[in-house]
Order: C-alpha cells, then sequence, then structure tokens
C-alpha cells in the first residue's frame, strides 16, 4: 500500500458532490497514519492546506483554487468494534456505512446521524448533540496527534482535522435501530440540500410555493420532487449552479421574504 498519493492540477470536479470546479494545485491522500504529519508538514510549505473529506458540503468554482487539498485515505476508513459497543470510527468512514454497521450490530446511538451525507468525520465537525455518544476524538492540531473531547476537536475547525472518535453505543435490536433511522432521516432534509433550513422551517414548502420545481439553467436544475437540491445533469459548470441558486434565493425571497442560506460553502475564482 502505498502511504501517500500525489495528484497535481486535480481537478475537484472529481472530489465533490456536485460534481463541479477547476483543480487545486495539488491533491495529497494519506492513506497511512505514519506519513500524515510528514505529509502535512509538506503541504503546507506549499501552500494554503484545505482539509477534503467526501465533498458533499463543498463547491469550487470554475477557475480553481489555490493550495493544497488533504484527503484522509485507507488508514482512515475502517471502523474498530474489537471492544464492544465503544467502537472507534475512522474520520473517513462514510456516514451511511457506519449507520448500516450499526443496525446490523443493533447498536443505538449514531442513528440520529440518519440522512447526514458524507464522511463521519464531516459530520463531527458540523453536527449537534453527539456529546452523548462521543466519548473522545483524535485529531491533529499544530504538528501533533492528539485526543480529547468533541468539543476540543471543534476549537478553531480550520486548523483541526479529527481523524477518528470513540463512540459509546448502547445494544438495542437491529428492528428498533432501524426505526429510529427512518424517524430521524424523515425529520431532516434531503441529504445532499442546497439549503439550510430557515427560521420558522418549511424550507420545501417555500420552494414549491416560489415556483422553483423543474427549472434549469443550463445543465443544472431544480428537481421538482425535491426542491432542495441543485442537481448537475453532467456537465454543468459552477457558474450554472451558483446563477441557479442566486435565482431561486431571489424568487423565494420576492414571494415569501424569507432569505436562503446555502449549506454548500463555496471555494476557488470564478
Amino acid at each position: 500500500m502505498i502511504d501517500v498519493v500525489l495528484l497535481r492540477d486535480e481537478p475537484l470536479a472529481r472530489h465533490t458532490a456536485m460534481r463541479v470546479g477547476g483543480p487545486c494545485d495539488a491533491l495529497l491522500v494519506v492513506h497511512r497514519e505514519s506519513a500524515l504529519l510528514e505529509a502535512i508538514e509538506v503541504a503546507s510549505e506549499w501552500g494554503t492546506v484545505t482539509w477534503l473529506g467526501h465533498g458533499t458540503r463543498l463547491a469550487v468554482r470554475d477557475g480553481g483554487v489555490s493550495g493544497v487539498f488533504l484527503r484522509l485515505g485507507t488508514d482512515f476508513a475502517q471502523i474498530d468494534r474489537t471492544h464492544g459497543g465503544a467502537w472507534t470510527v475512522g474520520a473517513s468512514v462514510p456516514v451511511p456505512a457506519l449507520l448500516e454497521a450499526a443496525r446490523g450490530a443493533g447498536l443505538s446511538g449514531v442513528e440520529r446521524l440518519a440522512g447526514v451525507p458524507g464522511s463521519f468525520g464531516a459530520a463531527l465537525a458540523a453536527e449537534e448533540d453527539l456529546e452523548a455518544i462521543v466519548q473522545s476524538v483524535r485529531f491533529v492540531h499544530r504538528g501533533r496527534i492528539r485526543q480529547g473531547s468533541l468539543e476540543e476537536a471543534r476549537k478553531g475547525r480550520a486548523s483541526r482535522l479529527i481523524l477518528s472518535a470513540t463512540l459509546a453505543l448502547t445494544p438495542s435490536t437491529s428492528g428498533a435501530v432501524r426505526d429510529a433511522m427512518k424517524a430521524a432521516r424523515a425529520a431532516r432534509l434531503p441529504p445532499g440540500s442546497f439549503w439550510k433550513e430557515p427560521k420558522g422551517g418549511r424550507l420545501r414548502r417555500r420552494l414549491v410555493r416560489s415556483g422553483l420545481g423543474d427549472v434549469r439553467i443550463r445543465k443544472a436544475m431544480i428537481p421538482a420532487r425535491a426542491p432542495e437540491l441543485i442537481v448537475n445533469l453532467g456537465g454543468a459548470r459552477s457558474a450554472d449552479i451558483d446563477l441557479l441558486a442566486k435565482s431561486a434565493k431571489d424568487r423565494v425571497k420576492q414571494h415569501t421574504g424569507v432569505v436562503l442560506e446555502p449549506r454548500i460553502r463555496w471555494l476557488g475564482q470564478r
């Protein structure tokens, strides 16, 4: 197994859920933890280092991004189940894979993440109400691997890279966990929603009322059945998605008085 893979001038459209975006200076995929700190040190000498999960909350503009992106690979995509309900989960484990593993084992605790897209590390950094199940978190800060609470791992998020977390899961049944996941999923916006839930809720109702179903700009579209999404039909550019999002935001404000806030973070130059 290669410890680190270096990709120069790598198009980030290949690594984000929106499938748009120009290149970064370099993308480092670190597969072995033993090589991580050295890789970060070298990358920081090249420019700004940005941590890249599964790209579900990120969109990159067509002009690309200067600097280095770093993604965690094989060593960080494992679940250690050897200590009963105290599972240690790597940051690169997909959230749906973790949920399915917990359901299969009949262990409760992570069902609150049902409907959350992307990697477990990104969920740890962004989702609320996880303190009850997170025993400890391993993360990188100032060139060292440290272990602490979830609160400590979240301080100054831009400078701290979460590697894994140990969870306290409780015995249940597969059916009960499945039902809890179904309820949690129903209470969330669809995975990949472009928008945050506005104050007062009812995002879908506001989008439908604004007439946004099946609105399309070139290869980017808002589907009528899930107007919270903006879909790349294949070959869309980030400018198409950006223009469609701005149009949707303007129409919702005009029709409902609500100002929508995107949950997608944009990076790069137009």
